[in-house]
């Protein structure tokens, strides 16, 4: 039962006959909500040819070496 359940990312714990059950907010899912699915490259985040890499937590630009910042952005010859 979900006594003794933590259901992450803002997930719901409901009882089941077989146990327990973690509903997950949008953009979660696994278990116990532990796991983000949202593609956040799909939404080309990165500027100048930068390539996405998408994780857990978010993402990261791999810049060319002419462009920095988060989102490959700034040109660092500026």
């Amino acid at each position: 039962d979900c006594t003794d359940v933590i259901c992450q990312n803002g997930g719901t714990c409901t009882d089941t006959p077989s146990g327990y059950s973690c509903f997950c907010a949008a953009g979660f899912t696994g278990l116990l909500c532990e796991t983000d699915y949202v593609d956040y490259c799909t939404l080309s985040p990165c500027a100048n040819l930068g390539t996405c890499v998408d994780g857990a937590a978010g993402f990261q630009c791999l810049c060319t070496p002419e462009y920095v910042e988060t989102r490959c952005q700034g040109n660092k010859n500026r």
